[in-house]
């Protein structure tokens, strides 16, 4: 949509309106059309990261449960750090 209104918005520019009036709808097409691209990628990026820290979050506590019935006998042999 936003192509297909900047074309035209564009064309009808080329061909020397008599009026700014002729031209006012495409221009304000073109604006709200930028925005919305900007705004949908922005709420993609958004639900994406959340969607990737839900899981890391998820994988993170199967992790901790693996590990903590073993905490003692590992805790024994190595260091807090070298664990992590």
């Amino acid at each position: 949509a936003l192509m297909f209104t900047s074309g035209y918005l564009i064309s009808k520019s080329a061909a020397r309106p008599e009026s700014i009036l002729m031209v006012y709808v495409p221009i304000v097409g073109v604006r709200t059309f930028g925005i919305g691209r900007a705004v949908v990628s922005y709420m993609d990026r958004l639900s994406g990261l959340s969607l990737v820290l839900k899981i890391l979050s998820e994988m993170r506590v199967k992790l901790y449960k693996v590990i903590e019935p073993q905490a003692l006998l590992v805790r024994s042999r190595f260091r807090t750090g070298d664990i992590l």
